[in-house]
């Protein structure tokens, strides 16, 4: 986990959102997502049939922009997921409204704070889908364990996207997209609970050799 630009003062309340209107505001999103990135960024995603269908599901992505997460929400097309963002964004007018709607976690620096992981813990538990970009933030060096941590203790598999090509569309510090860049989207295959944090390993030593797998997996190319 890990934040950008520092944290606030003041905890954000956490609440997992899963009322009618959430639902439906967060599916036309991700349509509407999937329809202007194949469109305007002619998205393309390979072996996308390594996503499970159901059951627990913790996703870990690179993050280079901020059209990541809606590239992550028009791939998992088929699951409702929870984002776990940056604690600044809440503060951003508009943002912050769409990611309480929608039911996002806010991500401290790791051992900061427990509420987050225990929601996301929890949403797994109910079969559902946490997202997490490991680096914390935008193009940033270091890889945090959170994901790693919430696959273990809910015992959900993990499951890498490699993306290419936001950076370039839309880098950080700008507000308007460069239309037309390609995106390709990657699914590596899904990592099973028990080999992240295999029985009798104590939790940091599983989460630390689980962060050097994901610096692996996310690494470019």
């Amino acid at each position: 986990m890990g934040s950008v630009r520092g944290e606030p003062s003041d905890r954000i309340q956490v609440a997992v959102r899963s009322d009618a209107s959430a639902l439906r505001w967060y599916a036309l999103g991700r349509v509407i997502s999937r329809v202007i990135l194949r469109l305007f960024f002619r998205m393309t995603i390979t072996s996308g049939e390594r996503i499970p269908s159901s059951g627990p599901l913790v996703v870990v992505a690179n993050h280079e922009s901020l059209l990541d997460a809606f590239v992550v929400a028009a791939v998992l097309k088929d699951r409702y997921v929870t984002f776990l963002s940056a604690p600044w964004l809440y503060s951003v007018p508009v943002v912050g409204w769409v990611l309480r709607s929608i039911g996002a976690l806010p991500a401290y620096t790791e051992g900061s704070d427990v509420s987050t992981p225990r929601e996301a813990i929890r949403v797994l538990e109910k079969g559902g889908t946490v997202v997490v970009f490991p680096e914390g933030g935008i193009s940033r060096n270091q890889l945090y364990g959170g994901a790693v941590f919430f696959a273990g203790k809910a015992g959900a598999p993990l499951i890498p996207l490699r993306i290419t090509g936001t950076k370039k569309a839309l880098p950080l510090g700008r507000w308007w997209p460069s239309l037309y860049t390609r995106i390709e989207v990657t699914v590596g295959e899904p990592i099973p609970a028990s080999q992240l944090c295999p029985p009798g390993t104590p939790t940091k030593v599983a989460v630390a050799q689980g962060r050097e797998l994901l610096t692996e997996l996310l690494a470019h190319e």
